[in-house]
Parts: C-alpha cells; structure tokens; sequence
C-alpha cells in the first residue's frame, strides 16, 4: 500500500507539472511558451536575453519604448501578483520549506509594497491580469534593433533622472514570430551641467579626446582614431543632415575652440613649432570671420563647447556599426553642396563616449541624373520575394563590389502601371535578343512573353525600337519614387522586406545600388507583397499574447481552483489559428498562345509564362495544445495501467 501511494503522489506531480507548463513558467507578457526569457533588471542599462534550446537560425530585435510613470506602476503591480501566484503554485507541487519561504517573501513584499494582499490564486485571476496587462502595453514600433549577442541596451547617458521604460523583444524564425516584453524603471547617468536638463551629450563628455574625428572626409569616408586605453570596444555613427547657416555657427565656434587649445599647448611647452600651429589657425580664424580671438581662458572654452551642444541636433537611435573606425557618407547619392553632423559613439568598459564633427560636402550624383534600366543586365532584380526575400544577381565581370537596397511603399495604382510597362519592355527585349539570334529557344521565350502580354492586358506589343524601350524606360522612371539614402548594405545580394510587420497586401519599390569602384550602377522592380502581421490592434495579440481566448488553450494544463487537480475544461479551445485559404495560388493558365497575331506563328504551344509578384509562405499546422494533452493522458494511462498490473501481480503472489 505505501508503494501505491508513493506511485500515485508521484502521478499527481506529474500531472501538475504538465498543468504548471504554459502558464506558470510565464515569464512575459506575450511569450505563451516561455521560449523567451528576458532580464529582470538592467545593469547600467545593459540585459540579456535567453532562448530555449529548440529556438535554432533566428534573427533577435529589439526596442524600447517610453511610457508614463502611472503606466509602469499599474503593469509592475499586475506583475508582482502574477510572482505571488507562480511561487504559491510552485510550493502546492513541491511543499518544501525553500518553495515555501520564496512564496511568502513575495507576499509579503506585496503586501508591504501596496498595502494589500492578493489572496485569489484562481485560474480566472492569472487570465484577468495577463488580459489587463496585454491591454496596457502601448504597440511596439517597427524601428526594431537587431543584436547579435542576444544583448540589449537602453543608453542611460542619454537621459537625467528617472524614466520608465517597456522593452519589446523580437525572435523570427524561418517559419515564426515570437514577442515578449518587459517593463523597467531606469535612472539615467547623463549630467546636468550648468542645470540645463536639455543639455545633449556630445563633445564635451569626450573632455580626454579618447575619440577624434577625422577633420575632413575623403570622397566622403575618414577614420575615427580611440585612445590606446580604450580596449575591445565597438564603435558606432550617424550622420544627420543640417542646414548651412547651423553648419556655419558649429564651424565657426569649433574654429574658436581650435584656436584656444592650440594657445593653451604652447603655453604649456612654448616651442617654435607648438607657437606656429597657434599663430596660424588664430590667423586662418582673423582671416576667415574678420575678428580675432582673445579669450583663451577655461570658462570661455566652457562656454564654446556648451554652444555647440545646445546647436547640435541630438543623435537618434539608428546607429551604423564600423568594424574598422570608419565613417562614411555616400556622396553618391545628392547632387550639390550639403551639410552633415557626424556623431560617433564607442562603447567600452561599461560606458558610451561620444563625439561629433560637422563637415560640408560635394555630392557626385550628376545633377537631374536618374538611374535607367539597362538590357545589359549587369544588375538583375529577382522577378518575385519569397517569404519577402530575393536574391539579386549580378554579371560575372562586376568584381569587388558593394551592394545597397531599399524600398518604398507605393500605390496600388502605380505598381500595375509600371508593372504593365515592365512586361511590355520584357516582350520588346525577347524579341530583340531573338532579332539578334534567331534560335527556335529565343524565339518560344519572345513568343511566351508577347502572349503572356496579349492575354493579360487585352492589347498586343508591336513597337519594338529603340526609341519604345527609351520612352518605356523614362515613363517607369518618372511614375516611380527617387531613392533616399537611407541605404540598407548586404553582403550576401540579399534583399528583404519584413512581411511581419504589416497585414494585407501592400506594393513597393525596390532600388539596389551596386558601387563598383568609381562606377555606381542603380536598377529597381516593383513587387506586391502579402504581409503576415495578425490585424488585432497591430499588436501580437492573437498569435503570442496569453489572455485573448481564442489563441491559446483554454484552460488546458492548469491546476483547478479548490484542489490542484486538472478541471474538467482542460481541453484547448476551438482552433481558431488555422492558415486560411491559400490566396497566394497563381490564377487559371489562360495564357496560352492564339494564332491572330500576324507577328506570332501559328505553333499553339503552351509556353505561357505565369507571372505573379505575391510573396509565397509555407503553412504549417498550428499549434493547439491538443498535441501536448494527449501526450499526457498516454502518460498518464500507462501510469495507471502501471499501477493495476502492479496490484494485480501483488494479488497473485
């Protein structure tokens, strides 16, 4: 008999145990699973985070958004009650004296912290706090930002005082989207010279010039030099964009700065050479700004240096890594004369240094110059994205080169006119590489377009001259967008649009640039696109948030209110999760060819070419929960089934 019940004490663990999995372990707000484990607390802003091992080849962002003290005070509390819930579940499984003593700490801290007590452990309580917390959390952007050491950091240096933060995290994977998230309270580190709560950080927190700028930029690219000190940091920049008269103020006030420091060397080892660099920038200075420079005192160095961070524009959070100290602005891109702010930020032993340096450049883009499209094919854009992914190619005699993409979101109504004229210049090219050598095989593919064509837009294509495909070539152009320049750099010709981002079809553009040495060469396609984003509120709700009822189980898994044993409901909920209708399926092949086109012979071969600029996913079965159910009733009925063999073998003996 005590065999017996030690057996069945042990069954009822295990059962628990199943039930404590999809909730219990809960350690987000979104991670249903608990695939994802975040940082408690930040130390100096920095955290972790941690995967479980069947997460494999993902990609992690993430980004963090400011909220209002009250909010961060309603979520912590929500938290804190969900704490007291999971360690007094965790003691009714395991009732040590350790399991016991963790759960009345975080009760007491509880009640000591709110001046209440959270007495109700119910399933329907655990479900109302992850719904309340679900509804507070504000949306994540899409300005995600990717780490690749499973690291996160919110500078502190940024900010003065207290601030409150919620922390989204993104895992995708070749087949899914995880999110979780976390809240923190933060103090920041940045100082507060002179009281001035707006001061930026810039200049002068570098007061060792451990950073400097290069002062001039070589076809738009120079080197930061660190301090040998300074050890196995990585370093970062951005450039941003001023106007001339605020580029004017900076450089005249750095020119001051100039003069006084290089006075205050020779004051302090008065050689020749050391006198000869000051009297010449105090000339260049004179000569420059028609008035000279007399204060060389520290309050007046004080003084320059707080203007120039008041003018600074602040740095914002897109920083560019560089392996190798370099920054670079592609002069490639603008035409004329324009002015940048370069900020530079080292991080290294546990703290961020920044810089900055204004500099004034020449674009090399010719002006009114815009990119054509080439039969050439030196570049070659995938026609459709798979999964929002495509490879681009380029001609074998192109070496040594660098590759940019971006998009840009148009209207539907563009996207068919350029797309139209996409597939007219298509036909024009097959039939000139068929004019050029006129083989059976160049022949069919000329044929399969023009039919292709024919079939689709109800006309047929009959002006195949140079001066067509020129007119075609600057028609796209004008319909279609310019590039920016914020180019997106890669290594592996890949290009990408996140489809997880947004729901529904929308269209873009792509531009890729290729910069092969002095040469640039710029191509684009058009592509229509299927988002994968769920609609609900623009948040994850219904794919990775625990709370909303028809996007996990039920009450699957969980211990019942009164006695810790699986309720009755403990089956997972209808399975509302299911992919839909594949409307991703090419249309009917009506585009076969006819024979009343005096152009096209009479073949009536089938070599219609189906087109289509929908991405393609694959779909996988869902995961319901039923799967993990019916693994524990096999368990636990050959437990069972254990238990009686058991009894019986005991009973014969």
């Amino acid at each position: 008999m005590k065999i017996l019940k030690n057996i069945l004490t042990i069954m009822v663990i295990i059962i628990l145990l199943f039930g404590l999995t999809d909730i219990y372990a809960y350690d987000g707000l979104v991670d249903a699973e608990s695939e994802i484990t975040i940082s408690e607390t930040l130390v100096n802003g920095n955290g972790e985070i941690s995967l479980t091992r069947n997460i494999k080849d993902y990609e992690m962002y993430y980004q963090y958004v400011e909220i209002d003290n009250e909010l961060y005070k309603q979520i912590r509390k929500l938290k804190d009650e969900l704490l007291i819930i999971q360690y007094y579940n965790i003691w009714e499984i395991d009732q040590t004296d350790e399991n016991y003593d963790i759960y009345v700490s975080a009760y007491l801290y509880y009640e000591d912290k709110y001046n209440e007590v959270a007495d109700d452990y119910t399933e329907n309580r655990i479900d109302e706090i992850q719904s309340i917390i679900t509804s507070l959390l504000p949306d994540y952007t899409e300005q995600w930002i990717r780490t690749t050491n499973n690291k996160i950091n919110i500078d502190l240096s940024k900010f003065i005082g207290i601030k409150d933060y919620v922390v989204w995290v993104k895992i995708n994977t070749e087949d899914r989207t995880i999110y979780d998230a976390e809240v923190y309270e933060l103090e920041g580190t940045k100082t507060n010279n002179n009281d001035d709560e707006n001061q930026k950080p810039g200049i002068n927190i570098d007061l060792q010039d451990e950073i400097i700028l290069p002062e001039t930029l070589i076809n738009g690219e120079g080197t930061v030099t660190v301090t040998r000190n300074i050890k196995n940091y990585q370093m970062y920049y951005q450039y941003i964009e001023i106007d001339s008269e605020l580029y004017k103020q900076i450089r005249k006030l750095k020119d001051e700065l100039l003069v006084a420091q290089y006075y205050n060397i020779w004051e302090i080892d008065q050689t020749d050479e050391n006198y000869d660099i000051y009297e010449s920038a105090y000339l260049y200075y004179k000569d420059k700004y028609n008035e000279t420079v007399d204060d060389y005192t520290e309050k007046r160095i004080d003084e320059v240096q707080s203007i120039i961070i008041s003018l600074l524009p602040q740095y914002l959070e897109n920083w560019i890594p560089t392996t190798e100290n370099k920054v670079n602005i592609d002069l490639s891109s603008f035409s004329g004369i324009k002015n940048y702010v370069v900020w530079v930020k080292v991080e290294a032993d546990g703290r961020n240094i920044y810089d900055a340096e204004v500099y004034q450049l020449e674009g090399t883009k010719k002006e009114n110059e815009k990119p054509v499209i080439t039969l050439e094919d030196k570049v070659t854009l995938p026609e459709i994205l798979i999964n929002g992914e495509g490879t681009v190619n380029v001609s074998s005699n192109i070496k040594n080169y660098q590759m940019y993409y971006q998009y840009i979101e148009i209207d539907n109504v563009t996207y068919k006119k350029v797309k139209k004229l996409k597939d007219e210049l298509l036909v024009a090219e097959y039939y000139n590489i068929w004019e050029a050598n006129q083989t059976d095989e160049n022949y069919d593919i000329y044929e399969s377009a023009y039919l292709y064509y024919k079939d689709k837009y109800k006309e047929t294509v009959d002006d195949y001259t140079e001066k067509r495909i020129d007119e075609i070539e600057s028609i796209i152009i004008g319909l279609l967008p310019e590039y920016t320049e914020n180019w997106i750099q890669t290594s592996n010709n890949k290009i990408k649009i996140d489809l997880s981002q947004f729901s529904g079809i929308k269209d873009y553009v792509f531009w890729v640039k290729v910069v092969d040495g002095d040469k640039v060469i710029y191509e684009k396609n058009v592509y229509e696109v299927t988002g994968t984003k769920k609609e609900d509120d623009n948040k994850p709700d219904d794919d990775n948030k625990p709370g909303e009822d028809n996007n996990k189980p039920d009450d699957d898994n969980k211990p019942g209110e009164d006695d810790n044993k699986p309720g009755d409901d403990n089956k997972p909920g209808e399975d509302n999760n299911k992919p839909g209708d594949d409307d991703n399926k090419p249309g009917e092949d009506n585009n076969k060819p006819d024979n009343n086109n005096n152009k096209v012979d009479n073949t009536n071969k089938d070599t219609s070419i189906t087109k289509g600029d929908t991405t393609t996913s694959s779909k996988k079965m869902p995961y319901t929960g039923a799967t993990s159910t019916i693994m524990q009733i096999s368990i636990i009925g050959a437990i069972v089934m254990s238990i009686i063999t058991f009894i019986r073998m005991k009973k014969i003996r």
